[in-house]
């Protein structure tokens, strides 16, 4: 991923009804936001899992506890 966001995704992101999305993670800990991203912008994103220096932390989830897999953190 570059550090420059394109315009569309730009407008996605700004388009959206953050006081909504916020209520959400408030309420249920989740928030749903559809469409976000296109189906590229998905498969380029999943692609760039495997790349270790996009990301700043990897967790395993066994280690802490809180059973199978993980997950990473941006840098």
């Amino acid at each position: 991923m570059t550090d420059a966001l394109p315009s569309s995704l730009t407008k996605r992101v700004t388009g959206r009804d953050w006081s909504a999305i916020a209520g959400d993670l408030d309420k249920h800990g989740a928030a749903i936001i559809d469409r976000l991203l296109n189906p590229d912008e998905c498969v380029k994103l999943a692609k760039s899992y495997p790349d270790d220096a996009q990301f700043r932390s990897r967790i395993i989830m066994s280690r802490h506890g809180f059973g199978r897999g993980e997950y990473k953190y941006f840098a």
